[in-house]
């Protein structure tokens, strides 16, 4: 028999918790897979078998997700400025808000961790997430906006707190660095797409619209997630 795989890592449990990750509004920019990717030297990790198994299925979900969240992304301060006509201090109270509820919401995950699945978090999370464009979208005034902050936060806190997790609980210990490889290249995917994509249809339809319409994407994404992720 061939010698076994070596393993890079070890698991990082709840250590892949929010803190792990780094928070721009509720974009996500990944962290924790890619201490595995460092330590990958002379191991082939794009390998397409990874995509043809159980795997391909989450890298696909996640894909959707992360794309239905970034094309929301570059039109929040937009709307905030050019249709509520916030000031800098009250999109600054929002934001101190939201990153309040994601740090409220992180000291109750290890919780929730033991009574649901990273899975389920993460779906329950992603879901929750659609609130936050379409929140926006329905706002005509601070109120309204700071409600958006609020559920939005606790969202984040959710999806982005278990998000690592459920990865790392997808993937076999021993082949971390080619898993996590693909699902770096989905999301870096995304966030390009979705970040040019959203301002365009935002242009053609209108800014409200377009974020009631990623709302929609959001939440199918959150789906897709809990059906084939």
């Amino acid at each position: 028999a061939g010698a076994a795989p070596p393993r890079v890592g070890r698991g990082l449990g709840d250590m892949a918790g929010p803190g792990m990750m780094r928070i721009i509004g509720d974009s996500l920019r990944g962290g924790a897979g890619l201490r595995f990717l460092t330590r990958a030297r002379g191991l082939r990790l794009l390998k397409l078998e990874v995509l043809r198994g159980p795997f391909g299925k989450v890298v696909a979900t996640l894909f959707a997700f992360h794309l239905a969240q970034y094309l929301s992304i570059p039109l929040f301060s937009l709307y905030w400025v050019n249709q509520l006509h916030l000031s800098d201090q009250q999109i600054s109270l929002g934001t101190a808000l939201f990153q309040l509820m994601v740090f409220l919401g992180s000291t109750r995950l290890a919780y929730l961790s033991r009574r649901l699945s990273n899975h389920r978090i993460t779906v329950i999370g992603a879901l929750l997430m659609s609130t936050y464009p379409a929140l926006t979208a329905l706002s005509r005034g601070l109120e309204l906006y700071l409600v958006a902050a609020v559920a939005g936060g606790l969202a984040w806190s959710l999806a982005g707190g278990a998000l690592t997790n459920y990865i790392l609980d997808r993937v076999p210990p021993d082949d971390r660095p080619a898993h996590l490889a693909w699902y770096n290249m989905a999301l870096n995917a995304a966030i390009l797409l979705g970040s040019v994509t959203g301002p365009l249809v935002a242009d053609q339809v209108g800014l409200a619209t377009a974020l009631g319409v990623f709302a929609v994407c959001r939440a199918l994404a959150a789906l897709a997630i809990l059906r084939w992720g």
